[in-house]
């Protein structure tokens, strides 16, 4: 694959678990990727929780918004490479057709949907810090692959292997 990496993360709405997993790989600072996040239905804005795990890992969250997967559809958007959709609502959906050989996979972190106006800010907290650290561990086992030397049949491979290992230690 051609160096950078643009990496999507899809979610119905753009406002939680892709939105993390953006910040996880845009704050690695690995020059071979480039992280984007999208929704299939955007929300006006992020949740406010999910902007505080990662700025708790000092990570910035500043510029980020919930955003349309349709932005990304234009002639001068960044070409998408490798998209993955982390949330169980889109498992199945049709997601937008990206142009070129890419790599598609499927994380669906658990539990930020169960989370409730009812319940307590910190159970709250507690669900979005165990999907942050999923993500983290993902995202960190896909920094360690040699993305150069892989084709896009491989890479999607790895990073089914990726999410079947996170999901058995999860």
């Amino acid at each position: 694959m051609d160096l950078p990496i643009n990496v999507f993360f899809l979610c119905a709405h753009n406002t939680a678990r892709s939105i993390m997993a953006e910040v996880i790989l845009n704050h690695s600072e690995d020059a071979r990727v480039r992280g984007f996040s999208a929704g299939r239905e955007p929300r006006e804005a992020i949740n406010p929780i999910a902007s505080r795990v990662p700025e708790n890992s000092d990570m910035d969250t500043g510029d980020l918004r919930s955003k349309s997967w349709d932005e990304f559809a234009g002639d001068d958007s960044p070409p998408a490479n490798v998209v993955i959709t982390v949330c169980k609502s889109l498992e199945g959906d049709a997601i937008p057709d990206f142009p070129g050989n890419l790599a598609r996979s499927h994380w669906p972190i658990e539990g930020l949907d169960a989370v409730s106006g009812g319940q307590s800010e910190e159970k709250a907290l507690e669900v979005f810090l165990r999907a942050f650290d999923t993500l983290e561990s993902c995202i960190h086992r896909f920094l360690e692959l040699p993305l150069e030397q892989m084709d896009s049949v491989a890479l999607e491979e790895a990073l089914e292997r990726i999410w079947r290992t996170a999901d058995q230690e999860g």
